[in-house]
């Protein structure tokens, strides 16, 4: 399904509300990274690289079973993605927050979400994504 131009939002979708808690901009360049390649299907290398919480076997390419099945194509985030962002801390963790970011296709947002554990100590990030559902 392919768009050109400016499209008004979706009318299945309900209209998107600014998060009162954006993912931190520290965080945000490794999370566009792994949307990159959510949006190329390097699913393995995801997986290998350790990027996924639930596996780390390269053959394991699950993640990407949403997408595959999604009728439009995902894009690279939009800088305004950041704003429909959203993360808080994990209280039984030092140094944890889940995030949830919408994923784009080439007409906006899309009904795809990216749900994440980020862990960091000042120093190191680490992020490891837990799925990629429909909303």
């Amino acid at each position: 399904m392919s768009r050109t131009g400016s499209t008004p939002p979706r009318s299945s979708q309900p209209a998107r509300a600014l998060s009162e808690s954006p993912i931190p901009e520290r965080w945000r360049p490794l999370l566009a990274q792994i949307v990159h390649r959510l949006v190329i299907g390097d699913y393995a290398g995801l997986s290998r690289d350790g990027f996924l919480a639930y596996t780390d076997d390269p053959a394991d390419v699950s993640i990407g079973s949403e997408i595959e099945g999604y009728p439009a194509k995902l894009v690279d985030l939009p800088e305004e993605a950041w704003a429909f962002s959203d993360h808080g801390k994990i209280e039984r963790e030092a140094n944890a927050w889940w995030v949830v970011l919408d994923l784009w296709d080439e007409g906006g947002p899309s009904d795809l979400s990216l749900e994440a554990e980020v862990r960091d100590d000042g120093s190191q990030i680490e992020i490891k994504v837990e799925n990629v559902h429909m909303m």
